[in-house]
């Protein structure tokens, strides 16, 4: 603890022009990739400034931790490289924090720390008034609705069968999502680009949903 503590207390001072840093925390907003210094700060917080990135890390050496926070508010990535700047160790989504420490010579994925927290038991009610939405984790545009929840409850209000689209894959990573569908009609649960179909939800049904960063996967679970 002495020794964490010493590192807080350090000068606040800057590192390449992005980093600023107090002590052991940097703080930047990132306009293109960016490969951290093997004297950066040991937990990053970047914004990746509107668009996904991709960070790499320093050459490993023994004992050696990262944390790399994605301070976004939209659906911007931060990719995690090793060293050789290829190899994917892993894909912050916005809001998250993934731990990287070094294997013998390797940079290795320990862990993901306050992946985009949203209220567990907390319902969000989405009506989506006879047209088609596409669900969101930034701001929300026309025809979108922002999440605030893992359990929504989802009324088509249609006449007819409506779709719904979740989030990008990319900045979904680990995410779970329950659906139950309240209305009269079903519900066409479809990832973002308005493609594939995942499940189609009946009324009066639930259905589970899970991202690992690169599809969505789920169906319906339960008929009440």
């Amino acid at each position: 603890m002495g020794y964490l503590r010493n590192l807080l207390s350090a000068a606040l001072h800057t590192i390449s022009g992005v980093l600023t840093l107090r002590g052991a925390v940097g703080t930047g907003t990132l306009s293109g990739a960016y490969v951290v210094d093997p004297g950066d700060a040991y937990l990053v917080a970047l914004d990746p400034g509107g668009a996904a990135r991709n960070v790499t890390l320093p050459a490993a050496q023994d004992g050696r931790l990262h944390l790399v926070r994605n301070t976004a508010d939209a659906d911007e990535r931060i990719t995690v490289l090793a060293p050789d700047g290829t190899t994917v160790l892993a894909i912050v989504p916005a809001e998250s924090t993934a731990l990287f420490g070094v294997s013998d010579t390797s940079w290795v994925l320990l862990g993901y720390l306050g992946e985009r927290p949203l209220p567990r038991h907390a319902p969000q009610t989405i009506d989506m008034a006879d047209a088609q939405v596409a669900l969101v984790y930034g701001t929300a545009g026309a025809g979108q609705v922002k999440l605030t929840s893992d359990l929504l409850l989802v009324d088509a209000n249609s006449g007819a069968t409506e779709d719904l689209l979740l989030p990008p894959e990319a900045t979904s990573f680990g995410r779970i999502l329950f659906l139950a569908n309240t209305g009269g009609e079903d519900i066409v649960v479809k990832e973002d680009s308005d493609t594939t179909t995942i499940a189609t939800v009946s009324t009066t049904e639930c259905a589970v949903f899970v991202c690992d960063g690169v599809a969505w996967r789920g169906g319906v679970v339960k008929t009440t």
